[in-house]
């Protein structure tokens, strides 16, 4: 069972990456004038692997690279990334449409999307990729 101080810590870099996901998808947006979908996919990456690195040295405790885990994570993030992409853009150009696609509607999908593929990456973190188990000791 995780501690709650790394699920704090988790809950945090994911807030943290959130913001910047959608402080880079206005910049895509707003000053390089990129579609939504352009925009949201490039800042959904760069904000991932800023996110990696967080959750693996301040959540996790872990000092050294390890390509293995970076791998791990961006494997399952790719199915985080299909459903926040597919709720964002479902919500931008779908039947909600009119409520999603102009103003504060492409940010308020992005954190819809980004919410429906948390459960997906917070049980893959703690249970998969970082789980003590695995022979290598847990940093405290």
């Amino acid at each position: 069972m995780p501690n709650l101080w790394r699920i704090a810590r988790y809950l945090a870099s994911g807030s943290g990456s959130l913001a910047a996901d959608v402080a880079l998808q206005w910049v895509f947006l707003r000053v390089l004038g990129w579609p939504v979908w352009l925009a949201s996919t490039a800042s959904y990456e760069l904000a991932l692997l800023l996110h990696f690195f967080v959750v693996h040295w301040w959540v996790f405790g872990h000092r050294g690279h390890s390509w293995r885990r970076l791998i791990e994570f961006h494997a399952t993030a790719l199915t985080a990334e299909v459903i926040t992409l597919g709720v964002t853009n479902a919500l931008v150009y779908g039947p909600t449409a009119p409520y999603f696609a102009t103003g504060v509607g492409p940010y308020a999908a992005k954190v819809a999307g980004t919410g429906a593929a948390f459960a997906w990456t917070f049980g893959s973190s703690f249970f998969w990729i970082w789980r003590p188990s695995r022979g290598v000791p847990a940093p405290r």
